[in-house]
């Protein structure tokens, strides 16, 4: 009786072990709280980059990473906070109209829901869609030229994406992300006016997460 009972917790053990390592994506309840941190490509897009424009940013690629903190509320639903940070080069990098131009570059934290799209037993994407605020560092002419009186400013942030997950365990993944950044930042003349620049930039970084 003992060795029968001694062979099936063992047939038991190893059939756990086998559907563990076949099937190393955790459900909801075993595995809630990930993290990742990817870094990547990030590209100006419309009159953020576009030297034809008369809003022209003059913004060419530069670079991006992402720190993210998740929550899997239910099987196929989370909520993410993440912070990012971009710096981008100037197109026309000695002056233009004989003044200076600074990089662009901004950091901004957006929280919002994640959607789970299972595609296998390792592989998944997650579509979000996420909203907070950005600090701009403005590429524009520099303070003591008496045009602009503050280069840098707070605004609102939209952060719609996907990203697609390898995972490798139970509690490590690779990660793909893909988003896009949208924004609206006011910076202050010296006149007393405003200047309104539309910032919009996609996306593209690579990274490993963890599950706890």
């Amino acid at each position: 009786m003992k060795r029968s009972l001694s062979l099936i917790a063992l047939f038991a053990c190893f059939a756990i072990n086998t559907r563990a390592q076949n099937n190393p994506r955790p459900e909801s309840n075993s595995h809630p709280v990930y993290a990742d941190v990817t870094y990547g490509w990030a590209s100006p897009q419309g009159n953020f980059a576009d030297q034809g424009a008369p809003a022209a940013g003059y913004a060419k690629p530069g670079d991006q990473f992402t720190v993210r903190l998740g929550y899997l509320a239910a099987k196929n639903f989370a909520l993410e906070l993440d912070y990012c940070y971009a710096r981008y080069g100037i197109r026309q990098d000695t002056t233009i109209n004989g003044l200076f131009l600074y990089n662009w570059s901004y950091s901004g934290i957006t929280f919002g829901p994640t959607i789970k799209v299972p595609m296998g037993p390792k592989f998944e994407a997650n579509l979000l869609l996420k909203g907070g605020v950005a600090f701009v560092h403005a590429g524009i002419p520099e303070v003591s030229q008496g045009i602009v009186s503050a280069d840098r400013t707070s605004t609102f942030m939209m952060k719609p994406g996907i990203d697609l997950r390898y995972h490798l365990s139970q509690h490590v993944f690779m990660i793909g992300a893909f988003d896009w950044a949208f924004m609206n930042p006011k910076f202050s003349l010296a006149n007393g006016s405003t200047l309104d620049k539309q910032i919009s930039a996609f996306h593209i970084g690579f990274g490993l997460g963890v599950r706890f």
